[in-house]
């Protein structure tokens, strides 16, 4: 008997917490400026789970839409959320931090 490979999928997670926490930017920012305004306004710049969601690459890499649909859509695509998005697709899913 062989071991056979019956199924696989993608995965995105959005890990803002490990953005803020982990990041080597931010890590070594901690350590020389621990009060830094940069510091203080990280979390400003990170997307939102939904917007994460309606991301159209995202949305291209789980299979809900197809690379000839997303050179349709006008850079820059982070501009651009897609409507009706869903966190499921047809080859994995966006997971949140929770």
């Amino acid at each position: 008997m062989y071991p056979v490979i019956k199924g696989a999928s993608y995965i995105l997670v959005n890990t803002p917490d490990m953005v803020i926490h982990n990041g080597t930017t931010q890590t070594l920012e901690r350590e020389t400026h621990p009060d830094s305004e940069y510091l203080k306004k990280v979390p400003q710049h990170l997307r939102k789970f939904e917007d994460v969601v309606a991301y159209a690459p995202n949305q291209t890499y789980i299979g809900n839409l197809d690379p000839e649909e997303l050179r349709k859509i006008e850079m820059p695509w982070y501009k651009k959320n897609l409507d009706k998005a869903s966190r499921w697709g047809r080859y994995g899913e966006i997971m949140p931090e929770d």
